[in-house]
């Protein structure tokens, strides 16, 4: 509780606007903006502040105590007994929507009625595939919980992420979380052998978290300050550390992964790319051990469950193509009439780690499952244009931009490449943060250049 307190506190002051160290930090919109050095524009101490209503600081606290709550899970509430779902971060993540709609003065860019029709179409198909499910009851709370993560989220991003000074807070916040939830899951580790102790989370979310949240440290990273680049630097390494000692094998997987991805898009520079590889390499000798010899082996359930369930979802979704069958539906009826494809596992260990499992471990998988077709359609067809947008944004930036596309796109694909084995958007901790960072993607070149500060073109 100390480290949210804390938190807390950093959040209330606005990560201060008007403290004089950001700017000892060089921390000037040059390094979230399109623009050569020279051009870009120094916020003065106090300035964003002075010409912004107390009202929008309200929306930001709302938004900032939810990322404390969502990130250390405290306090931890339990609404509906029985329901395994997180509904009362949910509600948070809903609660904190409405002073973002209410009390911010809206820009002309912080949405398109694309964007909107895209997330009502979402929240009805979420909604009757509850329903017209197998389990209406808990199908509808936990569809709550997975929609207003999402959908909260991204709009939160959208309205009150809009200038650069208040990307500038959020991304020093991203540190603070970061810097708090690696201390904790250290100590766990020491005290216990198990880094996810403290935070009462399983390893797969917590690895999610720390990815996301790597935005804020990569942020630091291309400022031009020697000390800012330090502190990014040396939070990125301690994230890994505790990804790798976490002992799932997509903690050596994925981050190597996502250099390469980077350096081929050009957000990471080759020689940066050779020196952290070779360092990675050195951890992943000594972190392959906390590996457990089993799951190496065809017969693991980290194998046989994932690739078993592709077809067996499949065949489900070939029944229940529209709205699927409700969020985390019973699946033991499906399995009657199915025939094991994967040669390592039987029929009856199969559905023993169903019973237990019961999602696909695939986000996309999940979605067409619990939800239908169309929804897991059209959820795609949204990523794979926010993601070409964002990678073309990389290469090319447009002028008059508020976030660089490097520092969003890294994290964006970390979550995108865990979501293949990990039903992460089911964790409001991790949807929340995800779809933040799809909502400060730069909608457009001529959308982005309508607003910097309050309003004003950009210089």
């Amino acid at each position: 509780m100390r480290l949210s307190a804390i938190c807390a506190m950093v959040a209330a002051r606005g990560l201060e606007a008007h403290n004089p160290r950001i700017c000892a930090y060089n921390m000037q919109p040059r390094f979230l903006t399109g623009q050569p050095p020279e051009e870009a524009r120094v916020i003065a101490p106090g300035e964003a502040s002075a010409k912004e209503p107390f009202m929008e600081r309200v929306a930001w606290l709302f938004l900032c105590l939810t990322c404390i709550q969502l990130t250390f899970l405290q306090p931890y509430v339990v609404l509906v007994p029985g329901v395994r779902s997180n509904l009362f971060s949910g509600l948070l993540c809903l609660l904190t929507l409405l002073p973002a709609i209410f009390l911010v003065r809206k820009r002309p860019s912080c949405g398109t009625p694309a964007e909107v029709l895209v997330c009502a179409a979402l929240i009805v198909l979420g909604i009757m595939s509850a329903l017209f499910g197998l389990s209406p009851r808990s199908s509808l709370f936990r569809v709550l919980v997975i929609l207003s993560s999402g959908v909260c989220g991204f709009w939160c991003a959208r309205i009150v992420l809009h200038t650069e000074q208040r990307v500038i807070q959020f991304q020093w916040f991203c540190v603070a979380l970061l810097g708090g939830l690696a201390a904790l899951a250290a100590m766990g580790y020491a005290l216990g052998g198990a880094v996810s102790d403290p935070i009462g989370t399983n390893l797969h979310p917590l690895n999610n978290v720390i990815l996301l949240l790597s935005f804020g440290p990569l942020g630091l990273i291309r400022t031009r300050s020697a000390a800012a680049k330090a502190l990014g630097i040396a939070l990125l390494a301690v994230g890994c550390v505790v990804i790798y000692l976490s002992g799932l094998k997509s903690a050596l997987l994925i981050p190597p992964l996502l250099l390469v991805i980077g350096a081929s898009l050009k957000a990471v520079r080759t020689g940066y790319l050779i020196v952290i590889l070779s360092l990675m390499a050195i951890i992943s000798l000594y972190a392959v051990r906390f590996i457990p010899e089993g799951k190496w082996s065809k017969a693991s359930e980290t194998f046989y469950y994932r690739l078993e369930s592709y077809p067996f979802s499949w065949q489900i979704v070939s029944e229940h193509p529209v709205l699927g069958i409700g969020t985390r539906g019973p699946r033991d009826q499906f399995l009657e009439r199915y025939e094991i494809r994967y040669p390592y596992v039987t029929k009856e260990k199969f559905r023993q780690s169903l019973d237990r499992i019961v999602t696909s471990e695939n986000v996309l998988l999940t979605f067409a499952v619990d939800m239908g077709l169309p929804f897991a359609l059209i959820y795609l067809a949204v990523i794979v244009v926010v993601f070409v947008r964002l990678s073309s944004a990389v290469t090319r930036p447009p002028p008059g931009l508020i976030v660089n596309p490097a520092v969003l796109l890294l994290p964006i694909t970390a979550g995108l490449l865990h979501y293949q084995i990990f039903d992460g958007l089911y964790y409001p901790q991790c949807s929340w943060f995800f779809h933040i960072l799809l909502g400060l993607v730069p909608m457009s070149a001529a959308t982005q250049g309508q607003t910097l500060l309050d309003g004003q073109p950009g210089p």
